[in-house]
């Protein structure tokens, strides 16, 4: 096992190259560098005998801040650099990969007297920033040195150099192989820390691999050395760290680089003006420390920069003699460059006297983008540095630099200056093709980033990055091919409107990247005003009103609106930020008007629901006085026959400004006084009646014992409900009471406890809770003596549901009751006169024979407590009980059973709700119901200004078929109920009972009105005007098996239609049998099934809910934890469905309900382990609302989803409808019976449907298949693995194939357990709905599954528009079978294919867009796909070359016409679309709409420059213009013009047109010489002359961007190739006397690029190299690159240069050679070191001669 893991891993390998360095005469050649390598690793030294190449010079990075220089100052004004005159060693390290923790290096330096150690951190990502290393140094003495580098992960670092006077030292280091080096002794490059030694031994071999595997098996701990990549685990790509090390050749030790030390040189300011200039930041010798910060200067009295006031900074060489140098690198502030100035360089001549060189320092803003050479001293800007070349190397005795403009006008700074030795040997900077100028466009919870086309590459990294709510900060990384880049999610979620996100931008080619440009910020912003916020609560007290409402999106502050409710104006609170308030000052016991609005930078967005509530006050309400015990004896007293009242007395329970009980905390005689002021307080939710304790609650002993019948007492302040009570009478607990919540003549609360047959007692303790809310209080307390009257009146009745009266009840016992109950005691009638009334009277109807009925049988196999585990919500057990009821209304619940005796506790629970609620807060649980008469007080849901009330549900909460509960309501308003529950569809029950529903909404719907102001007029909760949209009246149920709609009776009927009652009973029930079957149909897609063996896997007991409810913000429905919520407007659509009528699962006709409720129902039952929010809910909407399986009626377009899969796009499409189809086609692709087949055998069932065993996998992952393998199914990685691994199961195959089409790419724990099934091989991410169906009714027979079946093709390149590629497809199979093609892009790279699927089309003809790559030679393969999804055999279609101009996209510009009179085309009168204005089309947008073949007309102006000017809308990069006539044109002679601010314009072209050529480009140029000149410009003007008033048309103008590198052979006078045997010697350098010797088989090509960096390559047709490589690695190849020297010096691009290849006459092989040969062009980063080496162009293969010509060259 061991061994196989390990050779599993593959080496890195790269093939060595030679390097293209500047010649000085007009040649750039390839030659190999010597570098200053003096030992190697501590596996690899030379012998003492070995010669020690030559140091080199080179420019060195920057040095780490050394001690501050003394601030001595000579008579000359010299500052010295440094006091200690000591040489600097600085060792800097970059990573060679993404660090995913910081690591730490030991740095130690010893020799010539020190051993000093430092301490280097790589921090992560800190290779993407602008110097990409970290360093450290050390101060040394001249001598010999050894460095050496360790970390506990790697093997340690030994290296030996020496260092000489005058010089520092740079040793580069990186702590892996970098891509691009060539890691040969010979060549300069970075040394390599390598990972792997974890035994310590000082090598690396299989005993670092053993330890690893051994980690592996054991799961080490992370801080093991094993732990090779630091990521916290160590696993098997630490194994392939230890590989590369291993397994990868070449050399390790760094080259060392030398610069010229700062010791030899001083720094001065100009003597005359040191006195009038400040050191504004900074010191002066900072500038030769490249680490330090370096200095700002000015003149002190504020005078500006300028020729007449230069600020002089000069660098005399010490002791006044003279020092060899080639040239200067000034870097500093990009913000505020050096704009004009001078370089005085004083050199020694001949005769020992002295000149001064001067050298004009450019703008940096006018330079262009060109690498420098120079025949003569000259200066030129690269990427911010200030490069100044002597022109070869001179003695020089000071360099001053005169600094005559800067851009801020009056301050002068510099960074660092740095001093060169031969400018031969340095490099220019490279062209990394970082993107530039960034820019974005924000908008709604979105925003657009783009940047500049780049060069030479494939495509672009975006990474964008953001701060969480939890303060994380998160970075994802997006990957295009375009310059722009829309952004509408992160972190799986949308984009949040005022959020700062940081967005950064590389360029990529294949593993190489540029790195990352400057960062900019994208901060969307809302367009709109805030919604009108949600859920508005009050919460009422002593005069003040507490509001909260839902934090809003998109909103700053709040405005609170609030009035008197008898008030006409409201008063306004502004700038509330938090989304609660609390409003102060207010009246006591006045109701309230409050609502709430957002503001946000738009304005003030609409009102909230307006909710009212009354405040507070202290005022007592009025508690009965019937039969009273303890009466008052005055305010402030005891009241008569208390003795005593004690509570707990702690914090929690104590009693508030008492005065009887102020000299002991234990007494509560307060509540006895006769005073609200005075009350006891508990600071709890419960005191004692939950949670039992002897000294919770009251304890009140009496006089002597009284028969007491109820208590009764009110709260300090009315702020809480107070829910049960418990009573102890001397000790005994009292069974059976109750409390009850009562409103006073006021509407002030009191609260009523029953005893229900009396309590003889002296002691009575009394403990109450809420509903679990902090606050309860006892001001006043009352008992009463027992009254058997409401005993008397219930003990008519012979059973618990109140319908029978005992046999011996006569009308002369109802009269007296009658009496009885008509007899006031102290004034006042019966406590519970209204409610024992109702039941006198019920008795009264009973005895006259007219019944009760309304008795609602419980459903007790409808429960929550078998529903665990499956894994979704949504559900509730509710069964309505047929009774809205309004807030603070007293109902009774009879409660029968078959168990238990009157009073005992039942499973069954009571709930009551807000109809037309909210979202939240519209659901209580109010009591447990007991057998018997329960009478309940109805909780208020809300506060909001309309009837507060609701349906009234009972659900039961026990787990036994044999429990029988039947319930009866009085009290409420009976509503419009249909129970259909396991009712058999279309029985005679079935019928009968929706025809009975049927006629009760007609009888009740017409009669809402009245009944509204009948018996809601008077009562608080519900006194408002008629509405029906609100009237709780209007409420109707209808509960299914699976669904229950708690809705609007009015919009039921109204979907009901016209007709008979007979006919609206069957649309009813052919609706609602549609609903059945669209749940079941859900239910069999996730694998539920009663016939299920495990409760898990059966259909829910409960049901889901879909409510009539208010809508919050944005939206249409919704789904709540625990119901669907839908408005007015979507009600009656419940009842008009259309049963499915379908053929063995064939659609034939009926319709499930739209896509809304099918996307809410998906929420609810949506698999938790990997639910996407908006996309996997909807595969059930997708499921029901299809009909026929055609493609027309998918949610998606197939053609997207085709594009998408070929896109090579990484994570889910940004497309909801898009992302959905990944869902669908594993359906499409697994599933062989039609959408609506389902399965009464639940193992058919799970055989069958493909996501009925991928939710029952996720339900029980125990479940699952394991292939061949013996790893377990997981469900721990998170959304998306979860899914993969799930459907892998449910398929049993590897399906990594189709998710990587799709952009998820398994993990490592997802990849071992799906690797244990077979691969997919078919093509299943083209799957389509009609594909299935033609399988599904056909068979696969038919297959072309490799078969050579289709025609001959032909890429061929769109010659309008060269980045288009068009195929015309065909083929000879049967064409039903065939669903579409296929097609593969090809490139080679290294000698290697490389392919990428670029798209699918069910067209005959496809188009290749090609973006980001240019200059390649591609090849394209076809594969047809059949319907079952299998691949014909494929065909690989002839070469093409792409070679476009670099044309930028003109989505954005506008034409503006200067002195032309435009010809109308085209005038639209007034529409309806525009009824305000014409619409005048005068053909200037012909000129950019990328058609030759629509022109502009119009007429040029008479002694007026005449232009059109292109308006980019943004700064593009520009290297000339196509204009393409199209056949048409009239234009001349021309001028181009371009500007960055249409101001100040430059001119970049001029010349005549050829009005016979269609297409002319034209390249801005200087002169004569053959250099692309780049130009930034937002404006283009082209001016036309000569012809005024002349008719001009203009056809197209393109503008043209950078197009790269290209590459191909030059062609001999017969059209072929130039290869052959050279007859002559040809003299490359005759200085260094370098040639191409006779005899060499020669290569002649040409290219277009920059031949400091470029690097070519030949390859025969078997991806080898030509020529060959040696044992060493070297190619054995040789090449140069000529390139002439412009006659201003500067060498760039070329459009046109020529390369040479050969191999020697001694290397030639002639029975050998190769038979075709193709070119490979690669841009590098670091001519010295092909560092950031990418390929960039190749060409078509050439046949090589058989009989080789031969070749002679010359220098014309």
């Amino acid at each position: 096992m061991k061994r196989k893991i390990a050779y599993l891993l593959a080496a890195v390998l790269t093939f060595s190259s030679v390097f293209p360095v500047y010649a000085t005469d007009s040649i750039v050649k390839n030659t190999e560098e010597a570098d200053v390598r003096q030992q190697s690793q501590t596996e690899a030294t030379p012998s003492d005998g070995e010669e020690k190449p030559d140091e080199q010079d080179k420019v060195t990075p920057d040095s780490e801040n050394q001690d501050s220089p003394d601030k001595e100052q000579t008579d000359k004004g010299d500052i010295p650099v440094s006091s200690s005159k000591k040489n600097v060693v600085k060792v800097s390290m970059a990573t060679a990969y993404n660090l995913i923790n910081p690591e730490t290096y030991q740095i130690k330096l010893q020799g010539e007297g020190i051993e000093e150690t430092k301490e280097l951190r790589l921090e992560l990502n800190k290779e993407e920033s602008e110097s990409g290393n970290t360093y450290v140094a050390f101060e040394v003495e001249p001598g010999d040195y050894v460095l050496e580098v360790s970390n506990p992960r790697y093997l340690t670092y030994k290296q030996e150099f020496s260092v000489e006077a005058d010089y520092n030292y740079s040793v580069a280091l990186s702590n892996g192989w970098l891509a691009g080096y060539e890691y040969q002794s010979t060549s300069v490059h970075p040394g390599v820390i390598k990972r792997g030694d974890v035994n310590h031994d000082g090598s690396l071999d299989d005993k670092d691999v053993d330890l690893i595997i051994k980690a592996i098996e054991e799961n080490a701990e992370s801080s093991s050395d094993c732990n090779l990549n630091n990521d916290d685990k160590v696993s098997l790509a630490d194994l392939q760290c230890l590989a590369e090390s291993l397994y990868r050749e070449g050399d390790s030790i760094s080259s060392v680089e030398r610069s010229i030390s700062e010791r030899v040189l001083s720094v001065e300011l100009d003597p005359a003006d040191r006195d009038k200039i400040e050191i504004v930041d900074g010191e002066l010798g900072n500038i030769l420390r490249a680490s330090a910060d370096g200095i700002k200067l000015k003149w002190k009295e504020g005078t500006p920069i300028s020729e007449e006031n230069p600020i002089k900074v000069a660098f005399p060489v010490a002791e006044d003699k003279s020092k060899e140098m080639g040239g200067l690198t000034l870097r500093g502030n990009k913000d505020n460059p050096i704009t004009e100035g001078t370089i005085e360089v004083e050199v020694e001549t001949e005769d020992g006297g002295t000149e001064i060189i001067p050298i004009e320092i450019p703008n940096p803003q006018m330079a262009m983008f060109a690498m420098l050479r120079s025949g003569g001293p000259s200066a030129k800007w690269e990427n911010g540095i200030l490069v100044v070349d002597f022109a070869g190397q001179v003695a020089v005795k000071k360099v001053t630099i005169v600094i005559t403009g800067t851009q801020s006008n009056n301050l002068a700074e510099i960074s660092t200056v740095e001093f060169l030795n031969n400018m031969e040997e340095r490099i220019p900077a490279p062209q990394m093709d970082i993107p530039q100028n960034l820019s974005v466009v924000e908008s709604d919870k979105k925003f657009t980033v783009s940047w500049d086309p780049c060069v030479n590459i494939t495509g672009y990294e975006v990474e964008i990055s953001a701060e969480i709510e939890d303060g994380t900060v998160v970075t994802e990384t997006k990957r295009t091919a375009q310059t722009t880049l829309d952004v509408a999610s992160f972190n799986g979620d949308e984009l949040v409107n005022k959020t700062v996100y940081t967005v950064r931008v590389q360029s990529i080619n294949g593993e190489w990247k540029s790195g990352y440009g400057e960062a900019v910020t994208a901060i969307p912003f809302t367009t709109k005003k805030p919604d009108a916020p949600d859920n508005l609560t009050l919460k009422a007290g002593y005069r003040t009103i507490t509001a909260g409402w839902k934090k809003m999106e998109d909103t700053d502050t709040y405005n609170l609106f609030y009035k008197k409710d008898t008030d006409t104006e409201f008063t306004k609170v502004t700038g509330i930020e938090a989304n609660t308030y609390q409003i102060t000052g207010l009246e006591d016991l006045v109701s309230y008007e409050v609502y709430v609005t957002g503001v946000n930078e738009n304005g003030e967005g609409p009102a909230s629901i307006h909710s009212q509530i009354a405040t507070i006050a202290i005022e007592a309400a009025k508690l009965p006085e019937y039969r009273l015990i303890n009466a008052s004896l005055g305010e402030g007293t005891l009241s008569s026959h208390i003795v005593s009242a004690t509570i707990q007395g702690s914090t929690v329970r104590s009693m508030i400004d008492s005065p009887l009980d102020a000299e002991n905390v234990k007494s509560a005689l307060g509540i006895f006084d006769n005073l609200y002021t005075s009350y006891y307080n508990i600071n709890d939710w419960d005191d004692g009646c939950a949670y039992v304790g002897k000294d919770k609650g009251v304890t009140v002993t009496l006089d002597k014992a009284y028969n007491i019948g109820y208590i009764s007492f009110a709260q300090a302040i009315e702020k809480i409900n107070i829910y049960g009570v418990r009573i102890l009478a001397d000790g005994t607990e009292v069974k059976g009471t109750s409390i009850v919540k009562r409103l006073d003549e006021n509407n002030r609360a009191w609260y009523l406890i029953k005893l229900p047959e009396g309590v003889q007692a002296t002691k009575l303790q009394i403990c109450i809770r809420s509903f679990n809310a902090k606050g309860i209080s006892i001001a006043e307390m009352r008992f009463h003596e027992y009254d058997s009257l409401e005993n008397d009146i219930y003990s008519l009745f012979s059973d618990d549901l109140y319908t029978t009266l005992r046999e011996d009840v006569t009308q002369a016992d109802l009269d007296a009751l009658q009496t009885r109950l008509d007899t006031p005691v102290n004034n006042e009638y019966h406590i519970e006169k209204e409610m024992i009334q109702k039941e006198l009277d019920n008795a009264k109807s009973i005895f006259a024979q007219q019944g009760l009925g309304n008795i609602v049988n419980i459903h007790t196999s409808l429960t929550s407590k078998k529903d665990g585990g499956k894994g979704f919500g949504g559900l509730n057990s509710w069964q309505p009980i047929g009774v809205s009821a309004y807030a603070d209304e007293t109902v009774v619940i009879y409660v029968g059973s078959n168990k238990g005796k009157t009073g005992d506790a039942t499973d069954l629970y009571l709930y009551a709700t807000q109809y037309h609620s909210e979202s939240g807060g519209f659901v209580t649980q109010v009591a447990r119901l007991k057998v018997g008469r329960n009478e309940v007080s109805i909780p208020k849901q809300t506060d909001r200004i309309f009837e507060k009330g609701g349906s009234l549900y009972v659900a039961y909460n026990g787990n036994n078929q044999n429990d029988r509960y039947a319930v009866r309501v009085s009290g409420g308003t009976d509503i419009p109920v249909l129970d259909l529950y396991q009712i058999e569809e279309d029985s005679e029950e079935w019928n009968t009972r929706i025809t009975a529903y049927v006629e009760a909404l007609e009888k009740k719907v017409p009669e809402l009105e009245n009944i509204h102001n009948t018996k809601h007029k008077g009562n608080v909760a519900v006194d408002y005007d008629y509405d029906k949209t609100n009237c709780i009246a209007g409420a109707t149920e209808i509960m299914l098996d699976l669904m229950m709609y708690s809705v609007s009776s009015e919009q039921i009927l109204a979907g009901l239609g016209t007709g008979t009652v007979q006919e609206k009973a069957e649309k009813l029930s052919s609706s609602l049998t549609a609903m059945n079957q669209m749940m079941y149909l859900y239910y069999q897609h996730k694998g539920l099934n009663d016939n299920a063996e495990a409760q898990v896997d059966k259909l829910p007991s409960q049901h889901l809910n879909i409510r009539y409810h208010r809508m919050f913000a944005g939206a249409f429905m919704y789904a709540g934890g625990n119901h669907i919520g839908i408005e007015w407007g979507s009600v009656s659509g419940l009842s008009s469905g259309q049963k499915l009528v379908e053929e063995n699962g064939k659609y034939v006709s009926g319709q499930m309900f739209g896509w809304g409720i099918g996307h809410e129902i998906g929420h609810d039952i949506n698999q938790g382990t990997y639910a996407i929010a908006e996309i996997t809910n909807n595969y059930f909407a997708q499921l029901s609302t299809r009909g026929a399986e055609v493609n027309s009626t998918a949610r998606f377009r197939y053609q997207s989803v085709y594009d998408y899969v070929t896109s090579g796009s990484v994570g889910r499409p940004s497309n909801g409808a898009v992302a959905l189809a990944m869902y669908w086609q594993l359906h499409l692709a697994y599933d062989r019976g039609y959408n609506y087949k389902t399965y009464e055998n639940y193992e058919e069932q799970l055989a069958n449907l493909f996501y009925a065993r991928v939710d029952t996998y996720s339900r029980t992952p125990s479940k699952a298949p394991t292939g061949n393998g013996e790893i377990a199914l997981a469900l721990n990685g998170g959304t998306e693995q979860n899914f993969i691994r799930l459907a892998s199961a449910a398929a049993e195959k590897d399906l990594t194939d189709f998710f990587v089409h799709w952009g998820y790419i398994p993990d490592e724990e997802t990849t071992a357990y799906i690797s244990q099934f077979e691969p997919e091989t078919r093509a299943i991410y083209y799957v389509n709905d009609e594909s299935r169906v033609y399988e599904i009714e056909n068979g696969t027979a038919a297959t072309i599954k490799g078969q050579d079946i289709l025609n001959d093709m032909q890429a061929v390149v769109d010659t309008n528009i060269r980045n288009d590629v068009k195929i015309e497809l065909g083929h000879n199979a049967n064409p039903e079978v065939v669903l579409g093609y296929e097609i593969i892009r090809c490139t080679i790279s290294d000698g290697k294919v490389q392919e990428q699927v670029v798209g699918f089309t069910t067209e005959s003809e496809f188009t290749d867009h090609v973006t980001a790559i240019n200059n390649r030679v591609l090849t394209y393969k076809v594969a047809a796909v059949d319907h079952f999804m299998n691949r014909s055999a494929v065909k690989t279609l002839a070469p093409v070359k792409i070679e476009h101009d670099g044309d930028h996209g003109k989505a954005l510009w506008e034409v503006e016409l200067n002195n032309i009179t435009p010809v109308e085309e085209n005038k639209t009168e007034n529409t309806e679309d525009y009824p305000d204005e014409e619409i005048v089309e005068d053909g200037r947008n012909n000129i950019i709409d990328n058609d030759a073949a629509t022109v502009f007309k119009g007429t040029a102006s008479v002694g007026k420059e005449v232009s059109v000017v292109l308006d980019f809308h943004q700064s593009l990069t520009v290297t000339g213009v196509r204009y393409r006539a199209g056949g048409e044109s009239s234009v001349g002679s021309y001028k181009v013009y371009i500007s960055e601010d249409k101001t100040n314009w430059k001119q970049v072209s001029e010349g005549e047109l050829n009005a016979l050529e269609k297409d002319q480009k034209i390249y801005f140029q200087e002169g004569e010489d053959p250099w692309i000149c780049t130009y930034k410009a937002a404006y283009l003007k082209f001016v036309i002359e000569g012809r005024d008033g002349k008719e001009i048309t203009i056809p197209e103008i393109d503008v043209l961007g950078p197009s790269g590198d290209n590459v191909d052979f030059r062609a001999a006078d017969d059209g072929q190739p130039i290869i052959g045997i050279l007859k002559n010697d040809y003299v490359v350098d005759s200085a260094k006397d370098e040639k191409i010797p006779a005899g060499s088989l020669v290569f002649i090509g040409k290219y277009k690029g920059n031949p400091a960096y470029n690097v070519g390559i030949l390859y025969d047709e078997n991806g080898t190299i030509v020529g060959g490589i040696d044992e060493n690695g070297a190619l054995k190849a040789e090449q140069v690159i000529l390139a002439d020297v412009p006659d201003k010096g500067e060498l760039g691009e070329t459009s046109d240069g020529t390369w040479v290849y050969w191999i020697a006459h001694e290397n030639l092989d002639t029975n050998n050679l190769p038979k075709k040969v193709r070119a490979e062009l690669y841009r590098v980063n670091n001519a010295l070191t092909n560092e950031g080496q990418r390929l960039v162009s190749d060409s078509m293969f050439y046949d090589v001669p058989a009989v080789l010509p031969e070749i002679e060259l010359t220098n014309q």
